[in-house]
């Protein structure tokens, strides 16, 4: 029985015909702020992507195309939503989205080939980052059992609420320091 399986299997893979995918590579998309509401931008198709249907981004409003890698804002691009736009269809690929500030800061984003609208990250405020980081640490200790596992243990050995606060504090500090 385990070598009429295997000889199975093995015929089922010669057989087989290799799958078509969608594109891997993504639509790459670069936008330096060069001074205020002036940035350089670098956009670039896979070559599979058909001369007819090459990606443009759509600028807010008040944006205009100065030269083919210059745009003008009246108002600065942070806060705001620009998207990728296919004139034709869009072919189900990926967006890799980057932006630099005058400052230094780069904005990074990943867009499925199900989205094509991004907000431009808005500068950021301390309120803003500690929610960021309480949400990515939740989002992390729920991500896996063996996280949800410890807590749990931490919760039955502690036993006072003090107890249970000081340890996951203290769990907290030293795992952040060892990161």
């Amino acid at each position: 029985m385990k070598r009429a399986c295997g000889a199975g299997l093995i015929l089922l893979l010669l057989v087989a015909g290799g799958a078509p995918a969608h594109e891997a590579r993504p639509v790459a998309a670069s936008i330096t702020e060069q001074a205020d509401g002036l940035y350089l931008v670098d956009l670039r198709a896979p070559s599979s992507i058909d001369a007819d249907n090459t990606p443009g981004i759509t600028w807010p409003a008040d944006c205009r195309v100065r030269a083919v890698h210059l745009v003008r804002c009246a108002q600065p691009l942070a806060g705001r939503s620009i998207a990728i736009s296919w004139p034709v269809y869009n072919p189900a690929v990926t967006t890799l989205l980057r932006y630099r500030t005058l400052e230094g800061a780069t904005h990074t984003a990943v867009l499925p080939p199900t989205e094509t609208r991004w907000t431009v990250p808005a500068k950021p405020t301390a309120s803003g980052v500690i929610r960021s980081y309480f949400r990515l640490g939740v989002e992390h200790i729920l991500s896996g059992p063996d996280h949800l596992l410890f807590v749990a243990g931490l919760l039955l050995i502690a036993g006072s609420t003090r107890r249970i606060v000081l340890a996951v504090s203290g769990f907290t500090l030293a795992h952040s320091l060892t990161l």
